[in-house]
């Protein structure tokens, strides 16, 4: 296992705004039970499949949640699979709070656990072999967490992944061909919890912190990260489950992004990134950088 390390650092003493909990996001917006209603009839892996609402539904992400969930219905008995509501547009991070709340909702009204909880935004494109990679790079012991290899939606189009090489923060900016490895911080796209995270790993799970000068804000994908961390596990990235992740309605992969990073005109907006200080991890064999500034959060972009 590599050196666990985090990178935030509270600012301002208590200016951070990282302390709902799933208890307060349940009493603001009470939770629902999965849209199916069934009988806990038969034994076996549960498998919760929650989302957010953030943008008008893209339909080719739609389409492919349909595919996806029929998969998911053959894999799974009647009743052990999940399908929890959605919710409209909540702000961070109500918005991936809330599916989580009714998972646990429904273990209340059906009196049992789930087993993995699979998160999705809604601007993604998966399929079922995705998932498959996932399942086979999860462990609940080893692996409790597993995330698909995400790309940014913004521009150079980088991976969103962050590990520590001999101590110090580096971003993939080319992500390994193949393979499942333990990183520090990964992006939420489409991503495998087990349940016993959430006995294991202290809340705040997702924490938001507002956008300050030189500092963009702190997204509730990395605070989940860095909440594990700190509970002395680590996340892991599966390269095998290569999503598309919807960005303008451009389909943001890896072909995509190594290609913009190779050929795009804009390229040279982003050469603190694209020109930086590349080196090839000797864990992952990514392409890394030492992650450039933060963007101004305060800035009209």
């Amino acid at each position: 296992m590599e050196d666990i390390r985090v990178i935030d650092k509270p600012i301002d003493g208590d200016s951070w705004t990282h302390t709902i909990t799933l208890a307060d996001v349940a009493r603001r917006y009470p939770p629902k039970t999965d849209l199916m209603d069934y009988k806990p009839e038969f034994k076996g892996e549960v498998l919760a499949l929650g989302r957010a609402v953030y943008e008008t539904q893209p339909q080719s992400s739609t389409d492919m949640l349909l595919r996806l969930s029929r998969y998911l219905g053959d894999q799974y008995a009647p009743g052990n699979y999940w399908m929890l509501p959605t919710f409209e547009r909540l702000p961070y991070p109500f918005a991936v709070y809330w599916p989580l709340a009714c998972a646990f909702e429904t273990e209340k009204a059906q009196g049992r656990r789930f087993d993995w909880f699979l998160w999705m935004d809604d601007d993604v494109i998966a399929t079922p072999e995705n998932f498959e990679a996932l399942k086979s790079a999860a462990n609940e012991h080893l692996r409790p967490f597993v995330s698909a290899l995400p790309y940014d939606r913004f521009e150079p189009h980088a991976p969103a992944v962050t590990e520590f090489i001999d101590g110090e923060p580096k971003k993939w900016v080319k992500a390994p061909k193949t393979g499942t490895f333990a990183v520090s911080h990964v992006g939420l796209c489409m991503a495998l919890f087990h349940r016993s995270l959430f006995d294991r790993v202290p809340e705040p799970w997702f924490g938001v912190s507002p956008p300050t000068l030189n500092r963009s804000g702190m997204n509730p994908d990395y605070w989940w990260s860095v909440q594990m961390n700190r509970a002395g596990i680590q996340p892991h990235v599966c390269c095998d489950a290569e999503v598309i992740h919807l960005g303008r309605k451009m389909r943001i992969n890896r072909e995509y992004s190594e290609q913009w990073q190779e050929r795009s005109p804009r390229r040279g907006n982003h050469l603190d990134v694209l020109e930086a200080d590349n080196s090839i991890s000797p864990a992952t064999g990514a392409e890394v950088i030492t992650p450039p500034k933060p963007r101004n959060g305060r800035s009209d972009d």
